[in-house]
């Protein structure tokens, strides 16, 4: 079974905050960004030790979601501790390890996540039609999904750092 330090994952989500701030919008498939940190919180709850550990490691990286965000502090941090508590929920009843898994779950949490998002921004920002962010949301959920196979065997290749001893 795959664990990880939280520590040592908040490390790589620094990396990951790094990308989503400077260079995730340069390469966007029409309009659509790649979530890295969703990413990572999806790992956290499916390769958590203890429902906790994941829980409190997915707020963290929604936290940081929200530092590079114009939206309300808290409000990806909130929409990430969501995913992270039905993916605890669900984690005995899917086979985590398969890279279709993987693909659905990343896809369905990003389109989720940047669904209520762009809801939260006609509803309150406005000027920005649904269907715009709606499809921007589709491709984002797409491209992060297709990636999110090799990212998580990534991460769970590198045993020497994220595993504890």
């Amino acid at each position: 079974m795959k664990r990880f330090l939280t520590t040592r994952l908040l490390f790589v989500a620094i990396v990951a905050t790094a990308f989503e701030i400077s260079i995730a919008d340069r390469i966007a498939l029409l309009g659509g960004r790649l979530e890295p940190l969703l990413i990572l919180a999806v790992y956290a709850a499916l390769f958590a030790a203890r429902p906790s550990q994941g829980w409190a490691t997915a707020w963290i990286l929604g936290l940081a979601k929200d530092c590079g965000s114009a939206l309300p502090l808290g409000f990806h941090a909130l929409l990430f501790l969501a995913l992270a508590w039905t993916l605890l929920l669900l984690r005995h009843v899917v086979f985590r390890e398969h890279p279709l898994t993987q693909c659905a779950v990343v896809f369905g949490g990003v389109l989720a996540i940047d669904l209520v998002a762009a809801l939260f921004v006609c509803v309150f920002v406005g000027g920005i039609p649904f269907w715009l962010l709606a499809g921007k949301a589709l491709a984002g959920a797409t491209m992060s999904a297709v990636l999110a196979p090799v990212l998580l065997w990534g991460l769970g290749r590198w045993k020497s750092f994220l595993r504890p001893a």
